[in-house]
């Protein structure tokens, strides 16, 4: 057991009478503090995921990165995962037919689930219809309430008893990384809510495979969408914190929830913490959860945080002054 730092001092004192010098050596040790043990029930790796991956209709070219990762690596594994687009269709897009907006993915569902055929690996999802507000499109980084409002829905597909992991299109994720999920969200004791390494703008850092490197990126500390629960724990905080946000039963009900005292609610995990105090918040870096860049402008607060190093926006500023100077 660790039991913190250990500090060895050579001190030299002189005494002020003889002038003599005197070295004495000081040993201290700086203790963690007092260990707890804490009795954590019996989890295993054998257990089935349920991911929730919500696609926007401008996020179709996204989604194919992700899917092109994600099926050889977990699914072509025969990992017990679920893999649940989340489709959100405005007020008028057409959601049925050969004019689907998001028909191809749909066949590409089913294609893959009949692929596998298993009920532990397959492709399923659920549509979400938005509603119509000022003639505008509804996006989710403009009413980060549709957090809630996802999970609110898909549940009633998944069922209470699942594992889910809420993920995005820009996730890149492995077998290391779905296992850690499982062993770290445990039912009725524990949610998990991992700190994802966020990948810097290719362009400015010049590097353009994802991996963790401080030249490629940093772990995002202020992300908290990306986050696994059981079924079961959502629906009691939910039910409690339901006074502060309405649960969403139903797709009308998406109106009420995009009312502009709640549309900047959206943090799942700040949810569980407060309204399920009982279940244990588990947060930490984690490097198998990588997220590939994105433009965030509609972030003025955020929308700088990653587009390179210190060292990487000088070059790129000493270039750009170099080529006006010649």
């Amino acid at each position: 057991m660790s039991r913190g730092l250990d500090y060895q001092l050579d001190i030299a004192f002189r005494d002020l009478h003889t002038g003599k010098e005197v070295i004495k050596r000081f040993e201290v040790c700086k203790q963690l503090g007092d260990v707890e043990f804490l009795a954590k029930p019996y989890t295993t790796e054998n257990i089935k995921v349920t991911i929730l991956l919500p696609i926007q209709e401008s996020d179709k070219d996204e989604v194919m990165y992700f899917l092109n990762d994600f099926i050889p690596n977990i699914m072509d594994a025969r990992e017990k995962v679920v893999l649940m687009f989340v489709f959100l269709y405005q007020y008028n897009t057409i959601s049925k037919g050969p004019e689907d907006h998001f028909k191809d993915l749909k066949d590409l569902a089913l294609q893959t689930t009949n692929k596998y055929h298993s009920e532990d690996t397959k492709v399923a999802w659920v549509s979400i219809r938005l509603p119509l507000i000022e003639d505008k499109m509804i996006k989710m980084e403009d009413y980060p309430v549709l957090n809630f409002a996802l999970i609110d829905l898909s549940l009633k597909k998944i069922g209470l008893d699942s594992l889910v992991l809420v993920l995005d299109v820009y996730s890149e994720v492995n077998v290391e990384f779905l296992n850690r999920v499982k062993m770290n969200t445990i039912g009725e004791f524990q949610i998990f809510n991992p700190i994802p390494f966020r990948q810097y703008n290719p362009e400015v850092s010049g590097v353009e495979t994802l991996e963790i490197h401080k030249d490629c990126g940093h772990f995002d500390r202020e992300e908290y969408k990306y986050i696994s629960f059981y079924g079961k724990d959502y629906v009691k905080a939910r039910k409690d914190f339901s006074s502060k946000l309405p649960i969403v039963k139903s797709d009308p009900d998406i109106s009420i929830v995009l009312q502009e005292e709640y549309r900047q609610i959206g943090n799942v995990f700040e949810m569980f913490i407060v309204h399920l105090p009982d279940v244990h918040g588990m947060r930490a870096t984690e490097a198998a959860l990588k997220i590939r860049y994105r433009d965030e402008t509609f972030n003025t607060r955020r929308q700088n945080l990653f587009l390179g190093t210190k060292s990487q926006l000088a070059k790129i500023i000493l270039e750009q002054e170099s080529a006006l100077l010649t």
